[in-house]
Order: structure tokens, then C-alpha cells, then sequence
């Protein structure tokens, strides 16, 4: 678990770097870890213009990823805050309680490079 704490603050620490992002999703596919995939496709998707014909086969893959994945990946946030959007692979957006923002938001950032 260590190894993945250190990739995930590497991709909290350069947020808009899609590296940090696809060096830890190397990682994850060497482990077998599905996730890994889910990042390269959400990562492709950001930079693949909506015209593109290999959009929609992206899309259904993500989709696809999503509906076998989402709660395993958003587990970490149960309890703390609703995740309310992944973007290039992780939890970026969330809707949390303020109440809940002021006493846990170290908590929060730790899990992911919430942005919103």
C-alpha cells in the first residue's frame, strides 16, 4: 500500500500531469488492477476530440469500467463525502458537508486530487 500512496501523491502533488497519472496506472496494470485501465481510458478521453471516432468505443469502456468498478473505487469517501465525478482516473469533484469539510478536509485531500 505504500507504493500506491506514494503514486497517488505524486498525481495530488502535479494534478494537470497526465504522467504521475499513467506511471501509476503501469503500476496498477502490473498488479492486475482494473483500475489501471479505467485511468488510461479517462485520460484518453480528456484529450480525444469529441469528432473523434474512437470517442464512443472509449465511452463504452469507461462506461463499462464505471459499472463493474465505481464502488470499490469510490469506497474510501463513503462516510466522508459523495463523489460526484472521476475524471483522467480518480475522484475530482465531490459533494460533502460543510460541517464535515472544516473537521476532516486533510481526510479529503489525501484521497484523491479533488479539485471541485
Amino acid at each position: 500500500m505504500q507504493e500506491e500512496d506514494a503514486f497517488l501523491a505524486a498525481v495530488r502533488d502535479r494534478p494537470d500531469d497526465d504522467g504521475p497519472r499513467l506511471i501509476f496506472a503501469d503500476y496498477l496494470d502490473d498488479h492486475g488492477d482494473p483500475r489501471g485501465k479505467f485511468i488510461r481510458v479517462q485520460c484518453a478521453l480528456a484529450r480525444t476530440p469529441s469528432e473523434d471516432p474512437r470517442r464512443p468505443d472509449l465511452q463504452e469502456h469507461e462506461r463499462f469500467l464505471l459499472e463493474t468498478h465505481r464502488h470499490l473505487w469510490t469506497a474510501p469517501f463513503r462516510g466522508l463525502a459523495n463523489v460526484a465525478e472521476m475524471r483522467r482516473g480518480f475522484v475530482e469533484t465531490v459533494n460533502i458537508e460543510a460541517r464535515v469539510f472544516l473537521m476532516r478536509p486533510d481526510e479529503l485531500f489525501q484521497l484523491a486530487p479533488i479539485r471541485h
